[in-house]
């Protein structure tokens, strides 16, 4: 709200440092995420994340959060974020918001980023994304931006067939959802909330989901 009420040259500035301060937190996090697949890295401290059902520890480092998997080769960027979804989600919808001639170091650490989230939903997004920019994409860019994927596919194949597309196929195969975020319950909820009008009108009252 305070951000909101700001004057527009103000918006501005504190826009400019936040794409800025996060590309340098995010550079740094990828360089010490990628020594850490080599076993290289300084561990503060380990933690457990509450109310999951994927047990594990995660080990808090300088400028990530790594699963107790991460010298394996699997494990995702993430950052000091929650999840490697956060990275991934929120790198799409800077790069595609962004003045990419003026930010330009921040639009290729914001890739690298979410390519290295290995978030299907950054894949998904930004693939349409630059289906509909291609016709305002110089010959140049779209050749640079292809041999860059390209590059990044086969230095990390393995890793993408494993957590990306055996995911998408095996699930399609078995008649599984993608959907990996919604619960039975909340299902539930949903399909009882939408077929009833008093539900949609009136919600479904306070904590009822924990009565379940």
């Amino acid at each position: 709200c305070v951000f909101l009420l700001l004057r527009d040259d103000a918006k501005t500035w504190v826009y400019d440092k936040f794409i800025k301060l996060l590309a340098i937190l995010f550079s740094l996090s990828i360089i010490e995420f990628l020594f850490a697949q080599i076993g290289k890295v300084y561990i503060i401290g380990v933690t457990v994340r509450p109310n999951s059902d994927i047990p594990g520890y995660f080990y808090q480092t300088i400028f990530n959060i790594l699963p107790h998997y991460y010298s394996n080769g699997t494990a995702r960027f993430q950052s000091i974020t929650e999840e490697p979804g956060l990275v991934g989600t929120l790198c799409f919808f800077i790069i595609s918001s962004i003045d990419m001639k003026k930010y330009k170091f921040q639009t290729i650490v914001f890739g690298i980023a979410g390519i290295l989230s290995m978030s299907l939903a950054f894949y998904v997004l930004i693939s349409i994304w630059l289906i509909f920019k291609l016709k305002s994409m110089s010959f140049k860019f779209i050749f640079l931006v292809s041999l860059f994927l390209g590059t990044i596919y086969f230095t990390f194949q393995e890793r993408l067939n494993n957590i990306i597309i055996n995911r998408i196929t095996e699930q399609q195969v078995e008649g599984e959802s993608l959907d990996n975020r919604n619960s039975e319950k909340v299902n539930k909820l949903f399909d009882e909330t939408f077929n009833s009008f008093e539900k949609i009108i009136c919600g479904i009252g306070n904590r009822t989901f924990e009565q379940l």
